[in-house]
């Protein structure tokens, strides 16, 4: 099943969704999966551990563009790390959208694969990064889990280049 206008304007924001969570929702509902990836993304972007936490299954694995692989506590402690040991910029001023986004159900799991931009602006430099990642969620205790990501990258420049 292939959503894309849609689903991009749910993960975007543009139209509502509900933040995930178990109260009233099937978990045969998509867009409640949707929205869960919606979140992750956000809470990493923003190194939100406190959502971020409670939205990955136990055995969740990530594998980065490098091929590293972590685990869950691993990708809790990476993302949780303080910010300001971070250059200006580069955890608060960084803004992400997903698009081309499709959606596969299976009887316990969905499989969402959408192409991923990060736009970073520092005091020297901007950039852009694109990935391309599947999102596998599995279902839980009324809501949807995310189980494993692996972004692969499509694009890594600078700003400047693209907007040309």
């Amino acid at each position: 099943m292939r959503m894309t206008l849609v689903a991009f304007l749910v993960l975007t924001g543009v139209v509502g969704a509900s933040k995930a969570s178990s109260a009233g929702y099937s978990v045969s509902d998509t867009w409640v999966a949707v929205d869960a990836v919606r979140s992750m993304v956000r809470a990493k972007i923003t190194r939100d551990v406190e959502l971020l936490e409670p939205l990955l299954a136990d055995g969740y694995k990530e594998i980065t563009p490098f091929g590293e692989v972590m685990n869950r506590k691993e990708t809790l402690e990476f993302y949780g790390v303080n910010t300001s040991d971070y250059p200006s910029g580069e955890a608060g001023k960084a803004s992400v959208t997903l698009d081309e986004i499709e959606i596969e159900v299976t009887d316990d799991s969905v499989i969402i694969v959408a192409r991923q931009t990060i736009k970073t602006m520092d005091v020297n430099e901007s950039k852009l990064e694109v990935f391309r990642a599947p999102f596998v969620l599995e279902s839980g205790e009324q809501r949807w889990l995310i189980k494993q990501v692996q972004y692969t990258p499509i694009d890594r420049r600078p700003l400047e280049r693209i907007e040309q």
